[in-house]
């Protein structure tokens, strides 16, 4: 899930297990909440527009027989955009280079997180239609989301400071899909996102089957 807010012209202890089986791609979904600073609102202009985007994600591994003693991760979510209008009015294309941190924390007797950093690249179609005089937006999207890895790392607590490994269990690539709702007006507007994963991104390693959340 992802909740965002843009700005532009118009139109988010070393105890720490992954799990081994997860439920199929088709039963499985992966969800990130991006609570927003800038971003671009959805446009109904007939021109390319850029803009800047920035929040909270909130990231799990989940799966059948993932572990029940960790907790989803909060990282930060943000990049750049553009809105490219497409067909009729309120109907656009939305490419974004996305800074992602994903990963999970521990809960219980696990204390560890498991940061999982990404550079997402997530190409949405929307539709975006005035619902008031005053020119407020509210419109939906969808699209595929390409994600390159760039930090795989387990942080532990170690006495009374902490610690930290490089670990390389995860795949470096990762492909998923994206549905969201926008609210906007003038230069400004929120998402709200739901992100899910459509492919094994560690299976290769010999563990078992895992999506990112």
């Amino acid at each position: 899930a992802v909740v965002g807010e843009r700005l532009g012209a118009a139109p988010l202890a070393a105890s720490l297990t992954v799990p081994r089986t997860v439920m199929s791609p088709r039963s499985l979904l992966a969800a990130a909440a991006v609570l927003a600073a800038p971003a671009l609102a959805p446009a109904v202009q007939a021109q390319t527009t850029f803009g800047l985007k920035a929040g909270l994600n909130v990231s799990d591994i989940t799966g059948r027989d993932a572990p029940g003693n960790t907790d989803p991760r909060l990282g930060f979510s943000g990049g750049i955009l553009a809105n490219v209008p497409i067909g009729y009015s309120g109907a656009y294309v939305q490419p974004e280079v996305l800074y992602s941190m994903k990963g999970v924390t521990g809960s219980g007797n696990n204390d560890g997180t498991l940061a999982l950093d990404y550079i997402e690249v997530p190409v949405v179609v929307g539709f975006a239609t005035p619902v008031t005089d005053s020119g407020l937006l509210v419109g939906g999207y969808a699209g595929p989301s390409l994600a390159f890895k760039v930090r795989e790392e387990l942080d532990f607590p170690l006495g009374n400071t902490s610690g930290s490994i490089n670990t390389d269990l995860f795949k470096d690539t990762d492909i998923g899909a994206a549905l969201g709702v926008t609210v906007g007006a003038g230069a400004f507007g929120i998402d709200g996102r739901y992100t899910f994963g459509l492919v094994d991104t560690i299976g290769d390693a010999g563990i078992g089957q895992v999506w990112n959340t």
